[in-house]
């Protein structure tokens, strides 16, 4: 191929390639559901089915819809990175919080979507790391959580998924060069071999000059509306762009377009698709407690109320098995006025809160979205896209604006209550269902923190209102969200809860209400007990926030792994095949598990370990295998783990490599991470860690063992992380440091603000004595700055405090005079 022949392949839009029958194609990234008709559980939801052969099943089907639609085959993939806070938005678009669940996850969904032949793609999926992507490298930086809980669910994707490569924002790595270079050396390329293609994306047309410099990165295209065949034809004129990066780029496109092929008359057996999604739907649904209540007995004249904002899909599959069905939404009837004016809108709006003081109003065609102000006033429009309205006394003239400071503020008259009135239909029936959660779009916040775990004062009402009119009441959560339940779950007989994928959640829930099926989905997260549970500190890294069921000290409402069914498992103890792991060995686990109830039900049997001593943070439990077994009434299976001394491996931020540590560990198997059935020790004989000798020169700062308030901005030419504090009280800690001879310290930072910045040294702990402070100049070249120390014990903690923004800190020095 001539170099503009090449060139040419460095877009979206494919020439065809009559030489190698290639036809014309285009490139650009979709999202993996779109085209797809048929309604699967989104991540979180292949995340509570446990079931990582259902994910593969699922990302096959997915795939299957994609080729016989003929749409475009790149596909962006489903975000691997784990949850941390319960209170972040979009969880749906994850899998699970724990790396291990999340790494199965994600390969086998990404392996469904790739194909089974390497030869002949089904589709593309690739990893895209965009402005604001759940993908994105960790904000709270913490190294040895980005190669623990990131880079190994990545290296999942591209080593046993097969994601075929990766897409770049230029938007968020135009800033961050050097990271960039990492993420295509040190993830890509690494673990998805030579063949994988890497894309920068652009939401505008960028500078002139940026696609020369981007494609030192060993990138191979460009997406977006950036035309850049003009630039890199005079790149390679004048002797930037030579040809031999032409035309490795040009072999790793047309290599991924001949595996996809030409395409082909995919047939999509429609009706099995939707078996899958319901058994997909099923299998997410998670009983969190049951005192009886369920499964629910039918009987001739059965009547039954749905009430609840989420209830609506629920009574249509239930008015095909029960005579009588009531429904009611629970939201409140009311009419607006304006506060300042009074002028009134003369129609009567149903009003449901989905989040804390955020609601939609509705009445026939009309909808609009609301949100609580500090005062008690509302302001409506269409808030999550920045609309509001206005209400104007002199002609009663109702209007919107974009200016949120022009919107009327409005108070509300209550027509009809509506938590009463759903009371009321509860005391004439035998059960009820009442069905609440969360509305995307009644909210604004996605992807940013909820301001509490609690359910919405409306829907918490509701919940305590019909339970008082009806003991018999099963609580349906519908939610990608955690919640805090702790009144529901001492007073509520049965919760279940799902993430919601339409229709056919509500029909394998209603199977499961009537026993029909039995749940089998386990919580890919933790719930906790109230807000008090979480750090008020969100931007801590998942360690010093105290995040998951791996560092959380707080007792769990219901832990990660917790799942009921219609049926009770009993455990033996685990046998072990040898007590001691050393380099490659390994033990093998075996534990009995014996179906004493009365129908088949499937279990899902967990096993953890925890490191009972270390010279470094430690989870205070991990989960390391796991298998979901189906047992007939009154059968046996004896399941079997292999654990590898590999398996206990973590990163040591001081050497920069993964060790095994010797120690002792526990190790533990049962029904959830805080419901174990039987535990052994076993010795480990591994690495000893060394401290960081600061007598030697530096630490980096990117090595913290603890951070809050500081990212990662980029790599400076050295490769060497560069760290950012966000806020004033951010800081980094630097844990078993050796100070012997130590006495200054001093900072390898640039200061690109325009105000001075106070840098503290801490003993002990974050407010620990003060043992010296560096101000720091704004000046954007990177500086040595020194000082004195006072005097330091031999070994301690360290803590690194920042008063101020502004500062790119490299490295922490240490000097002996």
């Amino acid at each position: 191929m001539s170099p503009a022949d090449k060139i040419e392949l460095f877009g979206p839009a494919q020439p065809a390639v009559p030489r190698l029958r290639l036809p014309e194609t285009d490139f650009t990234v979709h999202a993996v559901t779109e085209d797809v008709s048929t309604v699967f559980p989104p991540p979180l939801g292949l995340g509570s089915s446990w079931n990582p052969h259902l994910a593969f099943q699922v990302g096959a089907a997915v795939a299957d819809e994609i080729r016989a639609a003929g749409a475009g085959p790149v596909r962006e993939m489903p975000a691997p990175v784990p949850l941390e806070d319960p209170r972040l938005g979009r969880n749906e678009h994850r899998y699970a919080e724990d790396p291990l669940l999340c790494a199965k996850l994600a390969a086998l969904h990404t392996a469904g979507l790739r194909g089974p032949d390497d030869e002949q793609l089904r589709t593309a999926p690739v990893m895209w790391w965009g402005e604001n992507a759940d993908t994105n490298p960790r904000e709270s930086f913490n190294l040895r959580l980005t190669h623990e809980h990131q880079l190994t669910v990545y290296r999942a994707c591209f080593e046993l998924g097969g994601a075929v490569g990766a897409v770049l924002s230029l938007e968020r790595f135009g800033r961050a060069p050097a990271m960039a270079a990492f993420l295509v050396s040190e993830v890509v390329r690494t673990w998805s071999g030579d063949n994988a293609v890497v894309w920068f994306e652009a939401k505008t047309p960028p500078a002139r000059g940026a696609a020369v410099q981007t494609l030192r990165m060993d990138v191979d295209g460009f997406l977006g509306p950036w035309d850049v065949r003009a630039e890199l034809a005079e790149g390679h004129r004048v002797g930037t762009v030579p040809n031999q990066r032409l035309s490795l780029a040009a072999r790793r496109i047309l290599t991924l377009r001949q595996r996809l092929g030409p395409g082909d008359e995919t047939r999509v057996d429609r009706r099995a698709h939707r078996r899958l999604a319901r058994q997909a739907a099923r299998e997410s649904i998670v009983l969190l407690r049951n005192d009886g209540l369920l499964p629910l007995l039918t009987s001739p004249g059965l009547r039954v109320a749905v009430l609840g904002p989420q209830g609506a899909e629920l009574v249509e599959e239930l008015e095909k098995r029960v005579d009588v069905v009531r429904h009611g939404t629970g939201a409140d009837r009311v009419r607006l006025t304006a506060a300042d004016t009074d002028v009134r809108l003369d129609i009567e709006l149903e009003m449901t809160e989905w989040q804390p003081g955020r609601f939609t109003l509705q009445a026939g065609d009309l909808h609009m979205t609301a949100e609580l102000q500090p005062d008690g006033t509302l302001l409506a429009g269409d808030v999550s896209a920045g609309v509001y309205l206005t209400m104007d006394r002199s002609d009663h003239g109702i209007s919107t604006t974009t200016d949120r400071s022009r919107a009327t503020p409005l108070r509300w008259e209550t027509i009809v209550d509506g938590a009463a009135h759903a009371a009321e239909l509860a005391r004439n029936v035998d059960i009820v269902v009442l069905a609440v959660g969360d509305n995307p779009a009644a909210d604004d916040n996605r992807g940013r923190l909820r301001k509490s775990m609690a359910l919405p004062a409306q829907q918490h009402r509701l919940i305590r209102e019909v339970r008082a009119a009806n003991a018999n009441s099963v609580l349906a959560v519908l939610s990608p969200q955690p919640y805090a339940l702790a009144w529901e779950d001492d007073y509520v007989p049965a919760i279940l809860w799902s993430v919601p994928s339409g229709r056919t959640t509500s029909a394998a829930l209603v199977e499961i209400l009537f026993g029909e099926q039995a749940p089998s989905g386990r919580l890919p997260q933790t719930w906790y007990r109230s807000d008090e549970d979480v750090t008020a500190e969100p931007d801590r890294d998942a360690v010093a926030g105290g995040w998951t069921y791996m560092y959380t000290d707080s007792k769990p409402l219901y832990p990660f792994g917790h799942g009921l069914t219609y049926t009770t498992f009993e455990y033996g103890q685990p046998r072990l095949s040898g007590t001691t792991l050393t380099d490659d060995q390994e033990i093998v686990i075996s534990v009995p598990v014996r179906n004493t109830g009365f129908r088949e039900c499937a279990e899902v049997v967990q096993l953890y370990t925890r490191q009972l001593d270390s010279a470094v943070p430690q989870p205070h439990k991990q989960l390391r295998d796991f298998q979901k077994i189906t047992l007939a009434p009154q059968s046996s299976r004896t399941v079997h783990f292999l654990l590898r001394a590999s398996d206990l491996a973590f990163w040591d931020v001081v050497d920069q490599r993964w060790v095994v540590e010797t120690g002792t560990h526990e190790v533990c198997v049962g029904r959830s991470s805080d419901d174990f059935v039987g535990t052994a020790t076993i010795t480990v004989h591994g690495t000893t860690l060394r401290g960081r000798k600061l007598a030697e020169g530096g630490v980096r700062a990117s090595t913290a063992d603890l951070s809050a308030g500081v990212v990662v901005v980029d790599t400076d030419d050295r490769a060497c992380p560069v760290m950012w504090p966000t806020r004033p009280g951010a800081w980094l800690g630097f844990l078993r440091c050796d100070t012997t001879g130590v006495r200054s310290w001093g900072l390898v930072a640039a200061h690109v603000g325009d105000q001075p910045v106070t840098v503290h040294l801490h003993a002990d702990a974050v407010d620990g004595p003060l043992l010296s402070s560096i101000t720091v100049q704004p000046d954007s070249r990177a500086a040595v700055i020194t000082a004195k120390l006072a005097p330091l014990k031999e070994k301690c903690d360290l803590y690194v405090t920042f008063d101020g923004t502004g500062l790119r800190l490299i490295t922490v020095t240490f000097g002996v005079n």
